[in-house]
């Protein structure tokens, strides 16, 4: 069982708002299409305590300065405990790709590396 919280970085404003935002990363999570559909791993969302892990929507800089810059293109990213989605990616991909949103949740959220999250602070979407 993994636990995670979603945030959203102070200053970045998703399209949808917070909530929605909230809510898309949870459905997308525990959808049985996804990668905990298969039975072995099961997610479930938190607002207090520390989660596994923390599922952030940041602002291109964050995104950029956490995830790197060998890619010349926005970049979204798991880096140790926290998914780090790109809120500039989360709007142009989306416009460009159905599903992409759920792409990018599903992929980044089981992904995993080494390095540690940098970045502003974010609020804990309740």
């Amino acid at each position: 069982m993994f636990t995670y919280t979603v945030e959203v970085e102070n200053g970045v404003a998703s399209p949808e708002g917070d909530v929605e935002f909230g809510r898309t990363v949870q459905a997308t999570l525990e959808d049985q299409r996804s990668w905990v559909g298969g039975g072995r791993v099961s997610v479930r969302r938190v607002d207090s305590g520390t989660p596994n892990i923390r599922i952030r929507l940041a602002s291109q800089e964050t995104a950029r300065a956490t995830c790197g810059f060998e890619i010349p293109v926005d970049v979204s990213c798991r880096t140790g405990s926290t998914v780090v989605l790109s809120a500039a990616r989360w709007v142009r991909g989306a416009a460009a790709f159905t599903g992409y949103r759920q792409y990018m949740i599903n992929h980044e959220t089981r992904s995993g590396t080494a390095t540690r999250c940098a970045g502003r602070t974010a609020h804990r979407l309740r």
